[in-house]
């Protein structure tokens, strides 16, 4: 929680405010969001957007620890994730997504 308290808003004013407000329904998640899930799951996130190259989210030491979303820019604004239909692990390498 500590690591990521310097990057919040200061909308929220505390860490514990900001923690409260995500966890709510209908909350939009942020970047903090996202890279504060990747370093929890030890995996790292490749957001895919229509028209743009993967977003690659640290979160693991491990290149081919991913896990995949889809960011859908529709009147929802959210994601879903992304599984292979042929029950392999999703990768993609380096070449292939935009590094944050």
């Amino acid at each position: 929680m500590n690591i990521f308290a310097p990057f919040v808003h200061e909308l929220y004013s505390t860490i514990e405010n900001y923690i409260e407000q995500m966890i709510k329904n209908s909350t939009n998640v942020d970047y903090v969001t996202i890279s504060a899930v990747t370093v929890a799951i030890n995996k790292n996130i490749v957001i895919h957007e229509l028209g743009h190259k993967p977003l690659f989210i640290l979160g693991s030491d491990f290149l081919d620890y991913q896990l995949h979303v889809w960011y859908d820019r529709g009147p929802l604004l959210h994601y879903q994730t992304n599984i292979c239909i042929d029950d392999d692990t999703p990768f993609l390498s380096f070449e292939h997504i935009v590094s944050t």
